[in-house]
């Protein structure tokens, strides 16, 4: 499967600690991992229809989440705390 930068972003979202600075960070970030499941669960089920619709809102979800990452609304932390 090829490495898309949104793939890039949900692995170092999923393999870290996330920190938010406002609550409508925190339900952004809260979407997203609701989306990933979402996605998951419909690939899982054999439903390619929703589970592309879901992938596409967590493409959504992810840049947003990563603009946020970016202008320092959410603290990424990788590795061990």
């Amino acid at each position: 499967m090829k490495t898309t930068p949104t793939k890039a972003f949900l692995k170092r979202f999923n393999n870290g600690f996330h920190f938010c600075d406002t609550k409508a960070a925190q339900s952004t970030a809260d979407a997203l991992l609701r989306a990933q499941q979402s996605f998951y669960r419909h690939t899982n089920s054999g439903n390619a229809k929703a589970a592309h619709e879901a992938w596409q809102n967590v493409e959504t979800l992810a840049h947003e989440v990563e603009q946020l990452v970016l202008g320092g609304v959410i603290e990424l932390y990788e590795g061990d705390l």
